[in-house]
């Protein structure tokens, strides 16, 4: 499994929009060129994912943005475990959003677009970064190679 083995991966908070009908929410794969869908992983609870983030071990990891916490797909695996549910990942409404992998896949870093936090992901444990004041609708997170973490906000009326 791997972000560039010429596939798409993706999340939906209802399966019929990538079969008709409807179902559950899911995380899919996708074939790049054809677009048929190579496999799904549907959550029957309240699950909401929401990004996802390779790790350079081929881990692939999902934010629940319902949940507050974020799941974890180990190559090889068939279903979805818990990699950690914290505090920092909740909120009333939208939680855990954005995420990112550093590029030695030690450190994930996960937005929490309600509360306007960020935290840092180690060993299973979760920290809150401390910033010099709240983010707007954190969301998309990317780590470049040089360990800079790009992060993208929205409006505060959105």
């Amino acid at each position: 499994m791997s972000p560039v083995d010429g596939t798409l991966w993706g999340t939906t908070p209802r399966l019929g929009v990538i079969h008709a009908g409807k179902g559950p929410a899911c995380v899919f794969q996708m074939d790049a060129s054809t677009g048929a869908c190579l496999r799904t992983f549907p959550f029957l609870d309240e699950t909401f994912p929401n990004d996802l983030a390779f790790a350079a071990d081929g881990t692939l990891y999902v934010t629940d943005s319902r949940g507050g916490r974020v799941l974890e797909l180990r190559q090889g695996a068939e279903a979805f475990e818990v990699h950690l549910t914290h505090p920092l990942l909740s909120a009333e409404g939208l939680g855990a959003a954005g995420i990112a992998a550093t590029p030695d896949g030690t450190t994930l870093y996960v937005s929490n677009y309600d509360a306007g936090q960020l935290a840092r992901i180690r060993d299973r444990s979760a920290v809150e970064v401390v910033l010099p004041r709240p983010l707007q609708n954190p969301d998309g997170l990317r780590v470049h190679d040089d360990g800079s973490l790009l992060l993208c906000e929205g409006r505060a009326d959105d």
